[in-house]
């Protein structure tokens, strides 16, 4: 593959039709009435938590439970989880593991668009290689990013034209079985999961918790 993000080789597909890239990050807009008040809803003030997206499409593209656990109890500054209806089975059972700590459940609960207000007054965002991953980058956030079975080098990390020390990429390197998709899979083809099982916890925590 190029090494181009998949938006710098659409605009190459249409240079001739005299296209530009203002070299500028993706935009989405949330309307008025789903913007959410951090202070009102979790007590928090903005870009004072960090937003766990912790949902993903495919499996195989989403942190473990354990994992996420285990990035999540090293940190002390406040988080707000963030998915859908599907996530909140795993919301669950990491608030149960993680009591004690300033953690927020706001799986299921919101909109997208609602769900995206929140992220835009993060501090940092922990996200798996998903279309929240995608929407936080429009918002000029940092990004740490954890990959299992799809790889950033098909070019659809986050878009951060010029500015590639906004985000983070973390990948379990030279598995001969990755990628094995482009888009994932419900289950491990495998069986081990080591794409996720052999993440590094503690780079992943110094990644969240540099300035």
């Amino acid at each position: 593959m190029p090494d181009l993000h998949v938006v710098e080789r659409y605009f190459d597909a249409v240079q001739s039709l005299g296209v530009t890239n203002d070299q500028r990050p993706s935009e989405f807009k949330i309307n008025s009435s789903e913007i959410v008040d951090v202070r009102k809803t979790f007590g928090l003030d903005k870009f004072q938590f960090i937003s766990v997206a912790i949902g993903a499409q495919f499996k195989t593209k989403q942190m473990p439970k354990e994992l996420l656990i285990s990035v999540l109890k090293e940190i002390e500054i406040p988080m707000i989880l963030i998915g859908g209806t599907t996530d909140e089975e795993l919301a669950k059972e990491i608030m149960t593991s993680l009591i004690g700590h300033k953690i927020y459940n706001a799986c299921g609960q919101f909109s997208i668009q609602a769900s995206a207000s929140i992220v835009s007054q993060s501090l940092k965002v922990l996200t798996n290689d998903t279309g929240m991953m995608h929407i936080a980058s429009c918002f000029n956030i940092p990004i740490v990013s954890v990959w299992g079975s799809t790889v950033p080098a098909f070019g659809m990390y986050p878009y951060y034209p010029g500015h590639k020390e906004m985000f983070s990429i973390h990948e379990v390197e030279g598995l001969s079985c990755r990628p094995c998709s482009k888009i994932g899979f419900q289950k491990c083809p495998k069986g081990h999961f080591n794409c996720m099982n052999q993440q590094n916890v503690d780079v992943i925590v110094k990644s969240l918790l540099n300035p």
